[in-house]
Order: structure tokens, then sequence, then C-alpha cells
């Protein structure tokens, strides 16, 4: 039998190297200088140019694995397989290592979506790196080291549903920091700090905890998105005003009764988004955000129009539908002159009786909702001078026909209505097709 050469590397050998590059991506990575030539780990590094994610599915029970020597660069589809693995994840090392591209000069570093599967992760730990401006850790279970806050350049952090209960305090030292979402955790609170973000222009705090905003948010000058929804805010600080760059706003679902006066500050507004909360009017200068595009006070306890709404003349979508008004026909009448951009309107369940005929000022309008207004009575040639509209939900509503059924039809526009208004209709025209689901 032949002797083997000091140098052949055995199949044992590669599989333990493989388990080493799987460390890379979920386990602590403890990198030392290369070894010297011509010898058995050169060798085997050698061999680990080429990686088969079959073998990769395999490695399912390490937990912990380091690496003396890589020198190849890593393509990230090699790690596409590793899902089993990643279950039994508990600790992530990015430290100083001689992996380029994907680590030490990586402009981002993900860990969610294609890993998922890190459900255990629990642990990471980072060294400074100046290179990082995004960082994707979605899902992870993970808690953030006090070291992050040396990554000065990270300017996308993504953290949602990492069951967070308190802020992470190390975000609030990325002064560069433009883009964070961490919404889908358990955050009851946030510390004044946030306010030091001063270059955060899009945050997405929803699906938390929170039941009131420190008075530093108001800080964020640079903020343009703002969102959230699905929290228990009671109330927001007085000087909301200030942050004057917010261009969209997404309250929906709190447990707010007003907004503050200081709202009608925000004059580069141009989506306001109120649904289901408990607000029964609006600030009197509301009228003032005349860049208001979208406005939804859809699920609150308005029970009159808010009429300074008329003075939003750039208002393309307007949805109101469960509100308890009580005399919403007759100041449909004032508003419908003013916002000839509509092209929504949502009234479903709004106590209508009728609609008024100033309705056909609303010549750009695409969208009407009316169902649910069960005292509604309308007749269908009222709709004929809204060349533009699509679709109208007349279900629940008490509708009458004349000839204008089939001329709608005709001109595109989609129609539902429920079985009660069908049949008054086919009494009036007994061939009349209509969408009864």
């Amino acid at each position: 039998m032949p002797k083997s050469s000091p140098y052949q590397v055995s199949s044992k050998q590669i599989i333990i190297g493989v388990a080493f590059i799987i460390g890379l991506i979920a386990v602590s990575i403890i990198v030392t200088n290369s070894p010297p030539a011509n010898t058995p780990e050169s060798a085997a590094s050698a061999e680990l140019q080429t990686i088969s994610n079959s073998i990769l599915e395999n490695l399912s029970k390490e937990t912990n694995l380091s690496i003396k020597d890589l020198q190849k660069n890593l393509s990230r589809d090699q790690f596409k397989s590793t899902e089993e693995f990643n279950k039994h994840v508990r600790r992530f090392n990015k430290e100083v290592n001689r992996v380029n591209q994907i680590l030490e000069d990586s402009k981002k570093i993900t860990l969610s979506d294609a890993y998922k599967a890190y459900a255990a992760a629990r642990e990471l730990i980072l060294k400074e790196d100046a290179t990082t401006e995004s960082f994707e850790l979605k899902e992870n279970l993970i808690m953030l080291p006090p070291e992050m806050d040396r990554f000065t350049n990270i300017k996308t952090l993504r953290l949602s549903g990492n069951h967070f209960i308190a802020f992470p305090k190390p975000i609030t030292s990325l002064k560069s920091l433009t883009h964070l979402e961490i919404n889908a955790n358990h955050l009851t609170s946030l510390p004044d700090e946030i306010g030091e973000l001063y270059a955060l222009e899009y945050l997405d705090l929803t699906d938390n905890l929170l039941t009131t905003l420190p008075t530093s948010f108001c800080q964020l000058s640079s903020l343009n998105i703002l969102m959230l929804a699905n929290n228990q805010l009671a109330s927001l600080p007085d000087e909301f005003g200030n942050l004057n760059a917010l261009s969209e706003l997404t309250l929906s679902n709190n447990s707010l009764i007003a907004l503050p006066d200081s709202v009608s500050q925000l004059k580069n507004l141009t989506s306001l988004n109120v649904t289901k909360n408990q607000i029964d009017n609006l600030p009197s200068g509301i009228g003032d955000l005349t860049n208001l595009a979208q406005l939804n006070l859809s699920l609150n306890s308005f029970r009159s129009l808010p009429m300074q709404i008329k003075n939003l003349t750039n208002l393309t979508s307007l949805e109101m539908s469960d509100n308890p008004f009580t005399m919403l026909d007759t100041e449909l009448e004032d508003l419908f002159p003013r916002v000839r951009l509509l092209q929504r309107l949502d009234l479903a369940n709004t106590n209508l009786t009728l609609v008024p005929e100033q309705i056909t000022m609303l010549e750009n309008i695409e969208y009407l909702d009316l169902s649910r207004n069960q005292n509604l009575e309308l007749y269908l040639s009222t709709l004929l001078p809204l060349k533009k509209l699509q679709y109208v939900n007349l279900t629940d509503t008490s509708v009458y026909a004349d000839d204008a059924l089939p001329i709608l039809r005709q001109n595109g526009t989609e129609i539902d209505i429920n079985m009660t208004a069908t049949d008054m209709i086919e009494q009036l025209i007994p061939d009349a097709e209509l969408d009864t689901e």
C-alpha cells in the first residue's frame, strides 16, 4: 500500500472545514493569522474553495465553531440551505477577520428573511466596523451588544420582530441613522435619548405597547415618515408640531381621544391616518395643512363633520367610515364643492340618508363607498355625471334604478350591491346583471 502523503486531505478534514465555514454566518468566529505554506491546514483551505449546499444541509448540530484560516471570498448563495443548522445557533460573533466582502468590508449585514430559522439566537458579538451602513436583524430574538454604538456609519437598522421589551440603548448613539424599523416588538416606552437621533428620517414603531412618547421625541426634526399604528397611545406631546419635516403620519389603532393643537404646524404633512381611535374632533388649525392629500378618520367618534376639512382642497382620499355622524347629509353639501380633487371617498356606516346633488362636482372620483347606510335612498342616476367612477359599494342601502344601471355598467363602473337592493332594481329592470357577491 502506498504511503499516505502528509499533505493529503481526508474526507473527515473536509467535513470539519465545512463546519468551520458555517460558523461565519451564525456562530462565534475566531480568525487568526494564516498558517505557513505547505501545511495540512493550507491544503484543506484550498480544497474548500467550492462548497455545495447539500453538505451544508447536513450540519445541523453544531452550536459553537471556530475557523483558523479562510482566504476564499464566499458568496452569499452558499448559505441558502442552512435552516436546520440555524435552529441551534445561540451566538453570532462578527469580529475582525480575513473574510472580505461578507463581513469585514460589508456595507450591509443581513440575518433575516433567508435566515429566519435563527429563532433561538440570543447574542450578537460585534467589533467596530467602519464600513457597515445597514443592519437587518429581523426575528432573531437577540439582544444588541453595547459595542453596537461604535458602528458610526450605520444608516439603516431593521430590528422588527425581536421581542425587545426595552428600547436598545446603543441605538441612541448611532448619529448617522436615517432609517429605523423596530416594529413588532414589546416596547412599552422610549428613552429620552431617542431625541438625539437628529438624522432619523424614517421610524417604524408599529405593533408595540407604547402608551406615551417622551417630549424629547419631538426633537426629531428630520423625521419624514412616522408609523405608530397598533400601540396604546392615549395622547401625544404638546410639542408634536415640532416634527415639521413629517410628510406621513400613521396613528391608527391607538387610544387617542384628541390630537394636540400643534399638529396644525405640520405644514409638510401629505398623509394622516388616525383610524380606529376615539377622536371626536380635529384641531381648529387642521385646515392649514394644505398639502394634505390623504386623510383617514374612520372608526372614531365623530358626530359632526370637522368643517376645517373643507379647506383641505388638495385631498385626493378621504375616509370617514364607521363614525356616528348625525347631520352628514347637509354637511356634505358644503364639503363637496371644496374637495374636487377627491379620487377616493369612503362614507360607509355614517348614518347617511341621502347623497347631496353636489356629489356631481367630484369629477375625479374613482372609488365611492356608501355601504352599510341602511336608511340611505339613492337613485343611481345621481352617479351618472361621475365619469371616472370605477367602483361603488352600495351594499345594505336602498337603491332605486332608472336607466342608469346599464349605463354605469357600460361605462365600466363596478357596482357592489346587496340582495335587498337587487330585488328592488330587478323590479324596475328585470334583465339587469348585478354583482351580488
